[in-house]
């Protein structure tokens, strides 16, 4: 990856985790974590040049919206749990991973996306479990729901 792109992951997965925390935050509203990171995910996959067509670019809609609805919840189809666990946050990290579908559709890119999903999967459920500052924590998670894009392009 050439610098240039470097530069554009590290810039947007930074903004990314400073969205995701922000709409956490008491005192400030969801759709920070819910629009921003989506839209970091969105433009990042732009910016590195991930979309080479119009169903590329068309599959950004719905991942969008899948993004934004996996962002908006923890629970998913579990009950509502007094404390979160760490498999809550797994299947948080998996289904905001797996929201690119529709570009791993489009795409092609099915190893990427598979290991993109995997590997949120556990690097927010053992960035939950183990770190208990909340400002590192969500901003650990929304970094890495960013970061992780350069998969898709595998």
């Amino acid at each position: 990856m050439k610098v240039k792109k470097l530069g554009i992951l590290a810039i947007l997965s930074a903004i990314g985790a400073v969205l995701y925390r922000l709409g956490g935050r008491a005192g400030w509203n969801t759709k920070f974590r819910d629009i921003g990171v989506s839209a970091c995910f969105c433009a990042l996959l732009w910016l590195l040049g991930g979309i080479k067509g119009l169903w590329q670019a068309l599959s950004l809609i719905p991942s969008f919206g899948l993004l934004f609805a996996a962002l908006t919840t923890y629970r998913y189809f579990l009950p509502k749990p007094k404390d979160y666990k760490w498999y809550h946050y797994g299947l948080h990290g998996f289904f905001t991973a797996f929201s690119a579908i529709f570009y791993a559709w489009a795409s092609g890119h099915w190893l990427g996306f598979g290991i993109r999903c995997g590997l949120n999967a556990a690097l927010v459920a053992v960035v939950s479990h183990f770190i208990s500052k909340d400002w590192l924590e969500e901003s650990l998670r929304g970094a890495s729901i960013v970061g992780t894009v350069p998969l898709l392009l595998r």
